[in-house]
């Protein structure tokens, strides 16, 4: 039968089933099996389970008080959609939080060669994939995700991006089935990032396809996740085709059980990938270094003798190893010196595959022990520009997160064996790679360690659990942050930690911004801008740490790694983790998972009175909010001195509207104070008893920073409604972020703005910096820029001036750009009015 033929009937097929599933009725199976295809890989299997680690004691909570009892409120099941209910009735999970006994999940063997020859920016590659179908279904159309494609000017993409942006996607040059050379030309009305292709007969389960690609695509130089760094630094990833994953909740989809999302390029939705296996070459010019997911294959190939010892060394070193300096690469010492040299990598049951390479980086290596119990290494590398300073260290910060990974939280060996953290931009995570900027973001605390922490320890959630970001960001996003904020409690102290926390973290849920009190569980495929990021950093984070304050330390540890046994190399579902929790756990949790992740709620307590008991004071605390959250009753004696009784989320469970917090004090107690910690209470003025004079929330917000030795201050008078955002910056209901800062008098004006400037990652020279108008009648000096932060464009001016006390810097960032000169003639003279300076 000629091809023509067979791809006939492929689409006789695929429209036969698009048309039964639409009609509500089973996908098609034929009656008699179809001629196997070629190739035939067994079924996956799933990979050695992690048993859990034993939990360190938990420490326990400071003299939680009791409550009045309550008659105990009616628990209601956890809401489940109808297309994951039918993942249950079918037997792929078990209400019990296990996989159930029809669990399944297909496979991959990905065998691809790349040609990358910088500065061009166009990358030509070939690809075998044998796509193997462990469901129990035949298979008659296969969606083949092309990431990438989401460049093309007619994509979907939720963050605006600039033409420079934009490309040609993923240009297939010739595509093969078993072999036999088939137009490329995917089914009507599929979407772009996921083209259908039909098969010449159904894959049978079981059985094996071999799909093979020639295809080329551009790098872009407006860089997000992946693109051009430098002329000759490229990070590449989302560069290959693959099959979506065939799954047991995508019921309803373009092609029913496939997940045929379109790929938005939205930051915290990202990838959904089936588990692989890769082999991976890369060719480029002499001269580059090449760094990617999985074991390098050939040291002694592309690197000279020397060269390959070090990083030998570095394996099994405690010591952080210069591999190469940038002049030794240039110079011709490093690499092999053909005109074209091939690195091949090895990965394997890894969910995607990311290349860095460079000819002018310093790459430094060590190791560290991520299993105590069989002393298993993993490599730690860095690979970064001389400039960007804060890289120099980057393999004792690798080395410091996958030690507190793999024995603190969450506690689970390092699964891989290695990790690279490559200096490009996006602060985004691959399997074994981050890829990050050269300097930390914008936000108060940060730095290149913080953000490192991130990336790395998403290597747990979500490659090593399988997670479906792009609904389900929860999960990934979600315990990545608890666990950064653990990292950083232990790294930098509490106070630190939860400053950071507060500012980045959870005083994004405080404005009342529209939908941001929708519930957690909301697929964030339904979802979009503030609220996807809410739903997906900063609610779950606070949920997943309420839980740990509730449980204790022991039983959450207990939980968490029970649940990470059981799924990790699997597709897990929220509905596995509430299930594997309520089956490990001393109680039953439902009611906690429904307040906190299928209800709309927000974080708001009150102190509603205080009563002299015979056991002590009675406190009464109201819950505007509904978050059953925990929190501190401070006592404040008559003596002026102060207590704490901690409160757990428990004394929740009876009722979330108000309880009755009784204080077994004997001493005379004269006011309360309720302290959320870094649970960001919304309106906080009501948080004491007797209650404080009230608060006008139109009144104007004085703003202040002063310098660190307390000689000079600036003050600054903003709009009604002002919120501190963090350590000298300030937001502003339209839009407009202010950071103050006060400085040294011997710093110019012009070095104050480079100063701040190289934290927004703008380059510019002095003559970018021009006089602008008087400030508090001091001459001052302004730079009038723009800067991509996380893929949004940010505008912003950093004026400067100096006094004979102090130099004083005002940044105005405007997140919307176009707004930025509209601000320049309306807003922002307004503000700067207002400034004061004070030499104390």
């Amino acid at each position: 039968m000629n091809s023509r033929k067979l791809y006939m009937i492929s689409m006789v097929l695929v429209i036969a089933s698009l048309v039964l599933s639409a009609c509500g009725a089973p996908r098609p199976v034929p009656t008699a099996a179809p001629t196997q295809v070629p190739t035939t890989v067994a079924p996956t299997q799933a990979p050695t389970q992690v048993p859990p680690t034993p939990a360190p004691t938990s420490v326990p909570p400071t003299a939680e008080s009791t409550q009045a009892p309550a008659a105990a409120a009616k628990v209601e099941p956890l809401y489940m959609p109808r297309n994951v209910q039918a993942a249950y009735d079918n037997g792929t999970r078990s209400l019990d939080g296990k996989p159930g006994p029809k669990y399944w999940q297909n496979k991959a063997e990905h065998n691809i060669s790349l040609t990358v020859a910088p500065p061009s920016l166009t990358i030509s590659a070939t690809e075998d994939i044998t796509y193997t179908n462990n469901s129990p279904d035949y298979l008659s159309a296969l969606p083949v995700r092309l990431y990438l494609n989401v460049r093309r000017p007619e994509a979907q993409r939720e963050e605006t991006k600039t033409a420079d942006f934009l490309n040609a996607g993923v240009q297939i040059d010739e595509f093969r089935i078993n072999g036999v050379v088939v137009p490329w030309s995917p089914l009507p009305g599929s979407p772009l990032t996921a083209p259908t292709i039909g098969l010449p007969l159904p894959l049978a389960p079981g059985e094996s396809v071999q799909l093979s690609f020639k295809w080329h695509f551009d790098l872009s130089p407006a860089y997000k996740h992946e693109g051009a760094f430098d002329p000759t630094s490229f990070f590449i990833g989302y560069f290959f085709p693959r099959i979506t994953p065939y799954n047991d909740t995508d019921l309803v989809s373009a092609v029913p059980g496939f997940d045929t999302e379109d790929f938005t390029y939205r930051s915290g939705r990202e990838q959904f990938n089936d588990f692989a296996d890769f082999t991976v070459s890369v060719n480029v010019p002499k001269n580059f270094v090449v760094w990617a997911t999985g074991d390098l294959q050939n040291p002694d190939e592309v690197l000279q003798p020397t060269y390959a010892q070090r990083l030998k060394d570095s394996l099994t070193s405690d010591q952080v190893i210069n591999i190469a300096q940038p002049e030794e690469v240039q110079q011709g010492k490093v690499t092999a010196q053909t005109d074209s040299v091939t690195w091949r990598w090895q990965a394997e049951n890894v969910p995607d595959f990311a290349i860095g390479l460079s000819d002018h980086y310093v790459w430094d290596a060590g190791s560290v022990v991520v299993d105590p119990a069989t002393n298993r290494r993993a490599s730690v590398q860095a690979a970064y520009p001389a400039t960007a300073a804060d890289y120099k260290t980057m393999v004792q910060t690798g080395k410091d997160v996958l030690t507190f990974g793999s024995t603190q939280w969450p506690g689970v060996p390092y699964p891989y064996s290695k990790t690279t953290v490559f200096v490009g931009g996006g602060d985004e995570e691959y399997p074994m790679m981050a890829n990050d900027g050269p300097e930390p973001p914008p936000l108060p605390g940060a730095t290149v360690r913080f953000i490192a922490s991130h990336e790395i320890l998403h290597s747990y959630f979500p490659f090593y659990m399988g997670i479906d970001e792009r609904r389900y960001p929860l999960f990934d996003e979600g315990w990545t942050t608890i666990f950064e904020y653990l990292f950083a409690l232990e790294d930098m102290g509490k106070e630190q930690a939860d400053a950071i926390f507060k500012a980045v973290r959870s005083g994004n849920i405080v404005a009342p911004i529209s939908g941001i009190d929708i519930p957690i569980i909301t697929p964030a495929d339904s979802t979009r801008g503030r609220v996807t990021s809410s739903n997906a950093y900063e609610k779950p984070a606070l949920a997943y740490l309420a839980l740990k304050d509730l449980l204790g330390d022991e039983a959450f540890k207990a939980a968490l790694q029970e649940f990470m046994a059981r799924w990790h190399g699997k597709h897990p579902l929220p509905w596995d983790m509430f299930n594997t929790f309520n089956a490990i756990s001393p109680e039953d949790l439902t009611w906690f998972f429904n307040n906190w992740f299928f209800e709309s709620h927000f974080v708001d307590l009150a102190a509603a009175g205080l009563d002299k008991t015979n056991d002590g004071y009675a406190v009464q605390v109201k819950n505007a909010g509904g978050f059953a959250i925990p929190f501190d009753v401070q006592a404040v004696y008559a003596d002026g001195t102060t207590e704490l009784f901690h409160q757990t989320p428990r004394i929740w469970k009876d009722s979330t509207e108000a309880v009755t917090v009784t204080l077994p004090v004997t001493r005379e107690v004269k006011a309360v104070l309720l302290d959320s910690g870094i649970f960001n209470d919304v309106n906080a003025a009501n948080n004491s008893w007797p209650a404080g004079p009230a608060q006008d929330p139109n009144a104007p917000v004085i703003a202040q920073a002063k310098n660190d030795t307390g000689t000079a201050a600036l003050t600054m008078t903003l709009l009604p409604k002002s919120k501190q955002s963090g350590p000298g910056q300030y937001g502003m209901p339209s839009g407009v972020t202010v950071v103050l800062s006060v400085l040294p008098a011997s710093k110019t004006p012009e070095e104050a703005i480079k100063d701040n400037a190289t934290n927004f990652k703008v380059k510019f020279t002095d003559s970018d910096i021009v006089a602008a108008e008087p400030i508090a009648g001091y001459p001052s000096k302004v730079l009038r820029s723009s800067v991509n932060l996380g893929g949004v464009e940010y505008g912003y001016d950093s004026y400067a001036f100096t006094t004979p006390a102090a130099t004083y810097q005002i940044i105005l960032l405007v997140q919307y750009l176009p707004a930025v000169e509209t601000m320049r003639e309306t807003t922002y003279p307004a503000l700067l009015k207002t400034v004061v300076v004070d030499p104390q």
